[in-house]
């Protein structure tokens, strides 16, 4: 038998001892720190076990803190592992007031549901990322210096406030890029130190619905080399919901999110300044108009003058919002075979909707072309006296043709911004009337039009070029022989499809578009129709118009390193929510959001959850939701799955009924009715979690669609936008017992 040299036994040795002694310092490193209660960060009494974690948290140890903690270290508390604060906050002490909190390239800070704060005279912490991650969500987070990033940071801010007593900086380099997201969040700075709101060059700044003020003399400046770019998920296109500055707005960069509300107290400068996007400019003695305008409702018209349904006529809608009366002129029949079927029709469509049903009766000649110019007005309630709204929202609904011949179009003086969906049937044209020859409507000479000497021909005038011009009644074109205000459209212009889409369905949003208007008493739009080389019997066109706003993002599938199993919306004791969801693989995942909403529109987030973020096996999560504030009837649910790099996809949508039926009567109910694509359907408490079967049934007893869930919710919805119109039986089975609901089918 042979045996092995001494010398080979003995590197065998030294070999495993190596293996050992690595394993159990990647243990070491590998280790996690959990607060238990209230306390100081030095105090064994604050953590789990009794281990006070280090300052220096290395690569792969994590802290969490979930309790409020004191750090009072007299080092920098420096991060290559991971620090999550999550429901409660980090207080820098008076022994940290003049350390800082570093980030490094391995490094991630998260605060969610939290915050950090601190509770010295005269801090001088700054918070910077390294090459590392930051994200703040749904958090409250108060600097006493500067938040600085560099060497290819990431920075997220997510639904959060963070007040600065330094500056704003973001740096990086060509090899390592930095980039930061800012998104329905308030960030201010220079609340007492110097130092400018700076995007240096090889830095992305990513924004939605930012709100910024730079205090204390301080610019906003975008070096060359710098990227502003709004972000997709933005409400309204918007970058920035306001932006104040109490010095100058530099752009030397890239710009392409647009502000809805500027407050700039000295100049707007730099090479790209002409790729600064402006809805108006904001007094910065006021409280800015941010955000969506208030849904004007238009119905019970009143004819105040002229004869019904022809050019002339005014009709007055009472309280379009609280304090406002708005009239409507049927300014212009482009033809004198126009009818006018109804000025607002409220059978079909939207009732809160403005919606004119008037075109060509009997067969319609090929290439034939109609429309009417129509003056909304707005006036304080019961009086004569002109109101100036600040901002009006209106979204022009099904934009479409009859599917044969027939194209519909609009047009709308001048708005603010105009919107559409990424994925669109529309056609933009700019209309371009100077040159053409119009009768004056003021002393009924035809004359050229000319471009308005005033303005330049763009109906701006003022500082930034934001008022509108009196000389041409903001139109930018007059009359060449008199010189009055031209008072036709000249406007942003859409062309509709041929494709007919079915009803008025705000679901439709490649035949939508959402136009914005500010400081406006007078706003004049046009709605018309054209055939093309066919004839056409559909020559009567029903037009909805909504003073609203709509989210014109389509719905897109993203592919993300998620696969999501199940998900689940539940009703349970003392009006809770039970979000329940299981995940069967993830890879590089950072974590979820629950998003709720009160009118399946507009989504605020209900609580965030971080994922195992790589795992090959199931995984489960939940979330318990207190709904005791929320008055609404229906509650809507989903889940936003995000991963490291900044991606994220939605879950579909599960609804939660408030004023649902005793879980020990076996009812459903089924909700709208009369229903056009989707009903939704609320079971019994007692079948949710359950096996449940949905039927759609003819009054004739035949099956025409079934939905079976494994895991059912305690409301679900059946697409029946494939049935024909009439009515048919819902009919719900779990476990033996059944249950059954009459619905029409428009």
């Amino acid at each position: 038998m042979k045996t092995l040299p001494t010398t080979a036994i003995s590197i065998f040795k030294k070999a495993v001892l190596l293996f050992t002694f690595t394993f159990f310092a990647m243990l070491a490193n590998a280790q996690t720190y959990t607060s238990q209660s209230d306390g100081m960060w030095s105090s064994p009494t604050t953590w789990a076990g009794g281990v006070v974690p280090p300052a220096t948290i290395s690569a792969g140890v994590t802290v969490n803190i979930n309790h409020t903690v004191t750090i009072n270290n007299n080092n920098d508390l420096v991060i290559s592992g991971t620090l999550k604060v999550t429901g409660d906050t980090l207080v820098l002490g008076s022994s940290f007031v003049s350390k800082n909190i570093r980030v490094l390239s391995t490094g991630q800070l998260r605060v969610a549901n939290g915050g950090i704060t601190y509770n010295a005279a005269g801090a001088s912490t700054s918070i910077s990322a390294e090459g590392g991650k930051i994200v703040f969500e749904n958090a409250t987070v108060n600097i006493p210096r500067d938040f600085l990033a560099t060497q290819g940071a990431a920075r997220k801010v997510l639904n959060s406030t963070v007040k600065i007593g330094g500056k704003y900086d973001l740096d990086g380099t060509l090899l390592n890029p930095s980039a930061d997201t800012l998104k329905f969040s308030f960030i201010e700075t220079n609340l007492t130190q110097a130092g400018d709101f700076y995007i240096h060059n090889n830095t992305t700044l990513r924004v939605a619905n930012a709100y910024i003020k730079v205090n204390n003399g301080n610019n906003f400046r975008n070096d060359i080399g710098g990227k502003i770019q709004v972000l997709t998920d933005a409400s309204r296109n918007t970058g920035f919901d306001y932006l104040k500055v109490t010095k100058d707005l530099i752009n030397d960069g890239s710009w392409s999110a647009r502000i809805d509300a500027a407050c700039i107290t000295s100049n707007i400068s730099g090479v790209q300044i002409a790729d600064i996007d402006f809805t108006r400019s904001q007094d910065c003695s006021n409280t800015p108009q941010i955000g969506a305008a208030p849904e004007l409702i238009f119905k019970d018209p009143v004819l105040v003058s002229g004869t019904p349904n022809k050019q002339g006529a005014i009709y007055r809608f009472a309280n379009v919002t609280t304090g406002v009366d708005a009239q409507i002129r049927l300014k212009k029949f482009s033809r004198n075979d126009i009818l006018m079927k109804n000025a607002d029709l409220d059978s079909l469509g939207w009732q809160k909707a403005f919606q004119p049903q008037f075109g060509l009766s009997g067969n319609v000649a090929p290439n034939q072309n109609w429309y009417i110019d129509f003056e909304l007005k707005f006036y304080e309630a019961g009086t004569n006296t002109i109101k100036v709204m600040p901002k009006v929202d209106m979204t022009a609904l099904d934009v479409d043709g009859d599917g044969v011949s027939i194209t519909e179009y609009a047009s709308f003086q001048n708005p603010s911004n105009v919107s559409y969906s990424t994925i669109n049937n529309l056609m933009e044209q700019t209309t371009n009337l100077v040159g053409q020859t119009f009768t004056c409507l003021t002393d009924n000479i035809p004359t050229l039009l000319i471009s308005c000497t005033t303005c330049g021909g763009d109906g701006k005038t003022g500082i930034w070029n934001l008022a509108e011009c009196n000389t041409c009644e903001g139109t930018g074109i007059l009359h060449a022989g008199c010189h009055h205000a031209f008072e036709g459209v000249n406007a942003s212009h859409i062309n509709g499809p041929v494709t007919n889409f079915v009803n008025i369905d705000t679901a439709a949003t490649q035949v939508m578009a959402v136009y914005q208007f500010t400081d406006r008493s007078v706003i004049n739009f046009r709605y018309g129709a054209k055939s093309g080389s066919a004839s056409s019997s559909a020559g009567i066109r029903l037009n909805s118009l909504w003073f609203r706003q709509f989210s014109l993002a389509p719905v897109i599938t993203v592919v993300l390193p998620v696969k999501l199993f199940l998900f689940t919306a539940t009703l349970g004791e003392q009006n809770k929510a039970l979000l329940k969801w299981t995940t069967a693989t993830e890879t590089n995942l950072s974590h979820f959001v629950v998003e709720r909403s009160t009118d399946g529109v507009n989504y605020t987030d209900a609580g965030i959850v971080f994922a195992l973020g790589n795992t090959t096996e199931q995984s489960s999560y939940n979330l318990a939701d207190n709904l005791s504030g929320i008055t609404s009837s229906i509650v809507y649910y989903r889940l936003r799955s995000i991963d490291n790099d900044g991606k994220n996809s939605l879950s579909e949508v599960r609804i939660i009924r408030l004023n649902k039926t005793s879980s020990h009567t076996i009812s459903i109910q089924t909700y709208p009715n009369p229903v056009t694509t989707d009903l939704r359907i609320t079971i019994p408490a007692d079948w949710q979690n359950k096996k449940v079967v949905y039927e759609a049934i003819s009054l004739g007893g035949q099956v025409l669609k079934r939905v079976e869930m494994a895991n059912s919710s305690q409301t679900e919805v059946m697409g029946v936008s494939s049935l024909a119109p009439g009515m048919y039986i819902i009919r719900v089975t779990c476990q033996g017992q059944r249950a059954q609901q009459k619905v029409v089918k428009q």
